[in-house]
C-alpha cells in the first residue's frame, strides 16, 4: 500500500498579510520592510477596500493606518471585529499622528493587539509580524492535519465495518468440507483468512495469506502451524488455536504484524480467532480471519504525534500570551472558569491572578467598581459578559487588588469553539491609573483653557492635527444661532460666504500639510442669514520632533472695521471718478458703473430737469440683458408716484428710502397690479433696496437707486451711511459740474455782452467824434475862428441826440446793477397809464416815421390809474416800442391798453420776424435776444429790465409770438397795489 505523507513532510500553508493605508509611499515602505518574511501581502488604500479584501480572503495579520478619509482605521477594525470569520483576526494599528496614551487605549479598545507609532524600526515591526505570521502558519497546518486524520478514521471504520461483514459470512459456515463457493469468496476476499483443525494443521488458506508468507494456498494447506510459520510466531498462533479449541471462546483484536515475504514490508494486522463447530456443537476447527490495519496504526501513530506537537504548541502559544505586555485571561465560554492568565495579569494582581472554578467563588475574590466607586454588579463585570458570549469594548473600571484600587481599561473578544477545544473569550485589561491621572490634569487644563476661551469677546476654536476642527466657543454658537456640532469637523465651510469658501480652504489645507501658520479674511453668516467679516488666525503645536500636534485659533469680527476701510477706499475711488469730469452726466454714468458689484448688485441714476420731470440717466448691472431690461421697463411705464417706497419716497421727502428685504407685495404696490410689469419687475429679481437723495446746497438734484439681486445681500445701517454719503458727494460733484457749465456761461456771455457792448458804445461815439473832428477843421478854417449859429447847432443836435443814447446804454447798465444787487428803487404815486401811453407814443413819432412804422393807439376811455413809479413805467413802455420798432420795422405797430379784472392790460404787438418758441423764455433773461446782434443791435438788456420792473411793481410780462408772424408782449399790473 502507498504511505501517506505525514505533517512533517508537508510544507506550511503561506500566511497572507494586509496592509491598510490612504497614503501610497506608506504602503510601499511596508511592503519593503515585510518583504522577507516571504509571505503575501495585500496592499489596499482605504477601510471599505480592506473589508472587501476580508469578505473573500483571510489573513494572518492586518497592519491598519488610524488616519484615514472615509472610514477611519478605528472604524474599520470595529468592523472587522464584528464579522464573526474575522474576529480573531489580529491587527496593528500604525499611526504618525497620535502619541498620547489615550489614542494608543483608544487603538486597544477597537481590537488592536499593538499600536505602533512612526517612526518605527523596521526590526522590530518585522519580528512583531513575524510572530503572528507563524501563529497563524501553524494553526492552519494543524487545521490540516487534524483534518486528514479523521479522513483515515474515517476509512479505518469503513474497513473494519467490511471486515465484520466478512466474518459474519464466515461465521455461519457450519461445514469443513469442500465448498467450492466459500472458497471462491475466500480466494477473492481482501483480508487474511485461514482454517486450521483440532491438529493444528491448516485446512484452508486463502490467496492474501499465502501471498504475505511467500508461498501458494496449496502449499500451506495440509500443513502444520510450526511447518509454515517462523518459530516464535508459530508458538503464539498454537497457543492461540488451542485456547480456542479448548474454551471454544473467540478471540477477538489481537494485534500482531506480518512481514510480507516478498517485499520485506511489515504490516500491522488484527487477527480475529473463532471456533468452528460441527452438527453435534464441538468445536472441530479455529477459523482465523487477518485484517490489515496498517493504515489505521499509522494513523494512530500520526495523531498521537499530532497530540505531541498540539501539546507543544499549546505551551509555545501559552509562552507567547506570558510575554504579551499586556494583561490577559482566558474566560470558558458558559462556565466563565478561568482558563488562563499571562505573566502581565499576575503582575498587575501582585500576585497569582485568580483563577477559580466557579463564577460565584471569583465574585467573592474580584471586586470592580465604575470608575465614580459605585459597585459594578456581578452580571455586568466584563469576565461574565464575555463568558454569555458577549465582546466588550472601552469598558473602564476600577480593580480591587491586593496592591490596592487600580483604574484599568477592559477589551474581549470571542474565540469559535474548535475540536476538541472549547469557546473561550480573551480578556485584555490594562492599567490606565497614570492615564487616569494624566486626563483629570488635562481635563483641568482643558476646563481652564475653555474657561478663558468663553471670557473671550473673540471667536476662539482648536482643531486636531488633520485640520478637523473640535472645539469652538460659545461666541461663535451664539452668532450662528446654533449647536457647537454645526462648526465641528469640517461642518464648519457650511457658514462660509461661498464667494470666499475656495481660498479659504486652500488657505487651511496649506496649513495643514505645512504647519504655517494661518490667517485669512472670510464672512461668516450669521443666525438671521446676514454675513460680517472675520479675520482668522491660528497657529500650530507641534511634538518635540516638529510634527503638527494640534492648532489653536481665534476669529475676529472685522466687519465694521473692513466697512470703514472699503467704504473709504471706495468713497475714494468715488471722489476721484467724481472729481476726474465736469460734466454732470457722465459723472453720474461713472457713479453707476462704480457702485456694481461693489455696493449694489443693480445701480440707476434718475436726475431732476428744470421742469420738475425725472429723467433715468444711467444703469448698470452685470448682465447686459438685465440692464436692457431696466431701460425698457423706465421707457414704457411712467413713476407710480403714489409708492410708499424708492423713488417716489425720496421725491417727496427728500430722504432715504431704505427697504432691507423687498417683498412681494411691494412689487405689486409698486406696479399697481399690472401683471405684465409685475412679471419684469420680478425679472429684475430684486432683494434689498436703497434709494438716497442727490442733494447739493439744500436742492434735490436727483435720486441714486441701488438693489442687491442674485448675490443674496441686504442692505443694513452701515450700507446706508455710505450710499448716503455716496449721495451727497455725487450730488456735490454734479452740483459742482452745473456750476462750472453755468460759469462757463457767464463767461462766455461777459464775452458776447462786452462784445456787444463795446460795439453799441461805439455806435453814438463814433457820429460825435465825426461831427466834433469837422467843426474843428471849420473854425480852423475861419480867420476869425467863429463859425455861423446855424452851422454849430446841427452838429450840438447830433451830438445830443447820441449822447441821449449813450446815456440810454448807461442807465440800462445801472439797472441791471440796481436789480442784480436788489437796489432798484420805486417811487409810487397815482399814475395815469392810459396818459403815459400817449405821451410815450407821442414821443416815438419821429422815430416810427423813420422806421416806416405806422404807430396806432387803442386805449380804454377812461384813465387806467394805479399806483406805480410813473419813470419805470415810462421805461417799460419805451422798452417795448423800441423792440417793436426794431424788429417790425415797415409795417404797423400797435399798442392796447384795458382793464381786465382789476389788472390793467398793456399790449404792444408787432408784425415783424417774430421769435421761436424755444427762445421765448430766453429772451427775458440778462444779455439774451432771439437774434444776432450783426443784424440788430442791442445789449439784450430792455426785455430783462422791464420784467424786473414789471414784477416790482407786482405784475408780470409774456410774449406769444411765431417767427415771421410777429409777436405781442403784454404786462400785466394791478391797479391796487
Amino acid at each position: 500500500m502507498p504511505s501517506v505523507p505525514t505533517s512533517s513532510s508537508a510544507p506550511l500553508p503561506p500566511a497572507p498579510l494586509l496592509l491598510v493605508d490612504d497614503y501610497p509611499p506608506n504602503l510601499i515602505a511596508l511592503e519593503a520592510v515585510l518583504a522577507p518574511l516571504g509571505q503575501p501581502l495585500v496592499k489596499v488604500t482605504s477601510g471599505e477596500e480592506a473589508l472587501k479584501a476580508m469578505l473573500s480572503e483571510d489573513f494572518a495579520a492586518v497592519l491598519l493606518d488610524v488616519q484615514m478619509p472615509g472610514l477611519s482605521g478605528l472604524e474599520t477594525a470595529t468592523l472587522i471585529k464584528q464579522r464573526k470569520r474575522s474576529a480573531a483576526t489580529p491587527i496593528l494599528f500604525l499611526s504618525a499622528v497620535s502619541r498620547d496614551e489615550g489614542a494608543i487605549l483608544e487603538g486597544y479598545a477597537h481590537g488592536a493587539v499593538d499600536y505602533i507609532v512612526k517612526p518605527y524600526d523596521p526590526d522590530i515591526l518585522r519580528a512583531k509580524v513575524g510572530v503572528f505570521v507563524d501563529l497563524y502558519r501553524r494553526g492552519r497546518q494543524l487545521q490540516r492535519e487534524e483534518a486528514e486524520m479523521r479522513r483515515r478514521e474515517r476509512e479505518l471504520l469503513e474497513r473494519e465495518s467490511a471486515a465484520r461483514v466478512q466474518a459474519a459470512v464466515q461465521e455461519v459456515q457450519r461445514a469443513v468440507g469442500p465448498l467450492p463457493l466459500v472458497d471462491a469468496l475466500l480466494a477473492a476476499a481482501p483480508v487474511g483468512m485461514t482454517l486450521v483443525d483440532r491438529e493444528l494443521r491448516y485446512v484452508r488458506c486463502n490467496a492474501w495469506i499465502a501471498h504475505a508468507i511467500g508461498r501458494s494456498p496449496e502449499q500451506v494447506v495440509g500443513r502444520t502451524v510450526r511447518e509454515v510459520s517462523p518459530l516464535e510466531e508459530s508458538a503464539r498462533i498454537q497457543q492461540r488455536v488451542e485456547h480456542v479449541l479448548r474454551t471454544g471462546e473467540t478471540l477477538m483484536g489481537l494485534p500482531t504484524y506480518v512481514d510480507f515475504a516478498h517485499t520485506g514490508e511489515r504490516r500491522h494486522v488484527m487477527v480475529n480467532y473463532f471456533p468452528v463447530r460441527g452438527e453435534d456443537g464441538a468445536v472441530v476447527a479455529v477459523g482465523a480471519l487477518f485484517l490489515d490495519v496498517t493504515a489505521q496504526v499509522r494513523a494512530q501513530q500520526h495523531a498521537e504525534s499530532l497530540n505531541e506537537r498540539l501539546i507543544a504548541q499549546q505551551h509555545w502559544l501559552e509562552a507567547v500570551l506570558h510575554r504579551i505586555p499586556v494583561p490577559l485571561v482566558l474566560v470558558e465560554r458558559g462556565s466563565g472558569r478561568f482558563t488562563f492568565a499571562n505573566a502581565a495579569a499576575d503582575q498587575m494582581w501582585g500576585g497569582t491572578y485568580p483563577r477559580p472554578e466557579t463564577r460565584a467563588e471569583y465574585d467573592r475574590i474580584v471586586t470592580v467598581r465604575h470608575l465614580d466607586g459605585t459597585p459594578i454588579p456581578s452580571e455586568q463585570m466584563a469576565s461574565a459578559r464575555t463568558a454569555r458570549g458577549e465582546s466588550v469594548s472601552g469598558l473602564q473600571m476600577l480593580l480591587d487588588t491586593p496592591r490596592g484600587s487600580t483604574a484599568i481599561l477592559v477589551e474581549s473578544s470571542q474565540v469559535p469553539a474548535m475540536e476538541g477545544s472549547p469557546a473561550v473569550g480573551v480578556v485584555t485589561f490594562q492599567d490606565i491609573s497614570a492615564l487616569k491621572e494624566a486626563e483629570r490634569a488635562l481635563q483641568k487644563r482643558e476646563q481652564e483653557f475653555r474657561t478663558l476661551a468663553e471670557s473671550m469677546p473673540q471667536v476662539v476654536w482648536t482643531a486636531r492635527a488633520d485640520g478637523q476642527l473640535d472645539y469652538v466657543n460659545q461666541v461663535l454658537t451664539r452668532y450662528i444661532g446654533r449647536e457647537e456640532a454645526a462648526a465641528l469637523g469640517n461642518s464648519w465651510t457650511q457658514l462660509i460666504h461661498p464667494e470666499d469658501l475656495d481660498e479659504t480652504q486652500r488657505r487651511w489645507t496649506h496649513s495643514v500639510h505645512t504647519g504655517e501658520p494661518y490667517e485669512v479674511e472670510y464672512r461668516i453668516r450669521r443666525a438671521d442669514g446676514a454675513y460680517r467679516w472675520f479675520l482668522t488666525r491660528a497657529t500650530c503645536m507641534r511634538e518635540p520632533d516638529g510634527r503638527p500636534l494640534k492648532w489653536f485659533g481665534t476669529a475676529t469680527d472685522i466687519d465694521d472695521a473692513r466697512r470703514t476701510r472699503d467704504a473709504h477706499r471706495f468713497l475714494a475711488e468715488a471722489s476721484a471718478l467724481l472729481g476726474s469730469t465736469l460734466e454732470a452726466e457722465a459723472t453720474l454714468q461713472q457713479v453707476a458703473r462704480l457702485a456694481v458689484p461693489t455696493l449694489a448688485d443693480w445701480c440707476c441714476v434718475d436726475m431732476l430737469e428744470e421742469d420738475g420731470s425725472l429723467r433715468r440717466l444711467a444703469v448698470s448691472h452685470t448682465d447686459p440683458a438685465k440692464v436692457r431690461l431696466a431701460w425698457e421697463i423706465a421707457r414704457r411705464y411712467a413713476l407710480n408716484l403714489k409708492a410708499r417706497y424708492g423713488v417716489p419716497h425720496v421725491l417727496r421727502t427728500g430722504e432715504t428710502s431704505w427697504v432691507p428685504d423687498v417683498s412681494e407685495d411691494m412689487l405689486v404696490a409698486a406696479t399697481e397690479g399690472d401683471p405684465e410689469r409685475l412679471g419684469m419687475a420680478r425679472q429684475l429679481g430684486l432683494r434689498s433696496f436703497l434709494a438716497v437723495p442727490l442733494v447739493a446746497r439744500g436742492k434735490l438734484l436727483g435720486v441714486l437707486i441701488l438693489a442687491h439681486s442674485e448675490s443674496g445681500r441686504r442692505y443694513d445701517e452701515a450700507d446706508v451711511r455710505l450710499a448716503e454719503d455716496l449721495g451727497r458727494r455725487a450730488g456735490l460733484a454734479v452740483d459742482n459740474a452745473r456750476l462750472y457749465a453755468a460759469s462757463q456761461a457767464a463767461v462766455q456771455l461777459r464775452d458776447d455782452f462786452l462784445g456787444v457792448a463795446s460795439h453799441e458804445l461805439k455806435t453814438p461815439l463814433t457820429p460825435i467824434q465825426l461831427k466834433v473832428q469837422a467843426l474843428q477843421r471849420r473854425v480852423s478854417a475861419e480867420p476869425e475862428g467863429v463859425l455861423p449859429a446855424r452851422q454849430v447847432g446841427a452838429v450840438l443836435d447830433v451830438v445830443s441826440t447820441q449822447t441821449r443814447k449813450l446815456s440810454v446804454l448807461v442807465s440800462g447798465l445801472l439797472d441791471v446793477s440796481r436789480i442784480s444787487t436788489g437796489r432798484l428803487e420805486l417811487h409810487l404815486e397815482p399814475v395815469d397809464l392810459s396818459a403815459l401811453v400817449r405821451e410815450v407814443a407821442h414821443a416815438f413819432e419821429a422815430e416810427a416815421a423813420k422806421a416806416d412804422c405806422a404807430l396806432r393807439l387803442r386805449l380804454a376811455e377812461a384813465p387806467v390809474v394805479g399806483r406805480w413809479d410813473r419813470l419805470r413805467l415810462e421805461q417799460v413802455v419805451t422798452n417795448l416800442l423800441t423792440n417793436a420798432l426794431k424788429y417790425g420795422a415797415g409795417r404797423p405797430v400797435e399798442v392796447t391798453l384795458a382793464t381786465v379784472d382789476g389788472r390793467a392790460l398793456l399790449g404792444v404787438r408787432d408784425e415783424g420776424i417774430g421769435i421761436a418758441a424755444e427762445a421765448q423764455a430766453r429772451i427775458f433773461e440778462k444779455f439774451e435776444r432771439a437774434v444776432s446782434d450783426r443784424h440788430y443791435g442791442g445789449l439784450g438788456l430792455g426785455l430783462y429790465i422791464t420784467r424786473e420792473i414789471v414784477r416790482a411793481l407786482g405784475g408780470g410780462v409774456s410774449v406769444e409770438s411765431e417767427p415771421e408772424r410777429g409777436a405781442l408782449f403784454t404786462v400785466s399790473l394791478p391797479l391796487r397795489s
